[in-house]
């Protein structure tokens, strides 16, 4: 079954400790909820990081979250 909604959060390491604060934030053991993280090293554009997190998605709706 597929979830009802992706979150997409694009990320970088140094902004680790306020992705984890965001994480316990979201119910994602909910089947219903999907969360999708793409942390890189700055070599990727937040654009490019953007679409490559929709390709991955499996969700009915989506949204993007900046941690």
């Amino acid at each position: 079954m597929k979830p009802l909604i992706s979150i997409l959060i694009p990320s970088l390491p140094e902004r680790l400790p306020k992705l984890k604060e965001l994480l316990d934030c979201i119910p994602y053991a909910d089947p219903d909820i999907e969360v999708i993280v793409l942390m890189d090293n700055r070599r990727r554009q937040v654009g490019a990081k953007r679409n490559a997190m929709m390709a991955m998605a499996q969700g009915l709706y989506v949204a993007h979250i900046d941690d």
